[in-house]
């Protein structure tokens, strides 16, 4: 969750992102051929990933997703607007080159680790 914290402060999407990770907490699976999703209900853009994946295939799938959320359009555009647009591409390459090629991923790390510890230094 903390990847999406990063993303939801670093690209701001049209609509509010809520992340769901299947097969956590007892909440289910997913298809066996679905890993993540992106859907708008209610105001919100609805990610969804396959829990049952390893860490870095659901940070791969969690980038995929968020860049269809970051390009999020009205519906009646979203109809007509191939799946991967253009709009698709160039926010999944910007996320992409934040998270692996300018440190976002090792920003996400630092804060994970500063948490544990002042988690641990409380108790």
């Amino acid at each position: 969750h903390s990847i999406h914290d990063y993303l939801q402060c670093k690209f701001i999407t049209p609509f509010p992102t809520v992340l769901i990770i299947y097969g956590e907490d007892g909440n289910g699976g997913m298809p066996d051929d679905v890993m993540g999703t992106a859907s708008k209900s209610k105001g919100k853009i609805f990610i969804t990933l396959d829990g049952t994946l390893d860490r870095s295939r659901m940070i791969e799938i969690l980038a995929h997703e968020y860049a269809h959320a970051y390009c999020w359009t009205y519906p009646r555009v979203e109809e007509y607007r191939p799946h991967h647009s253009d709009e698709w591409g160039l926010a999944y390459a910007k996320i992409y080159r934040d998270l692996w090629e300018e440190g976002g991923l090792d920003r996400t790390y630092e804060q994970l680790k500063r948490r544990s510890s002042q988690k641990s230094d409380a108790s």
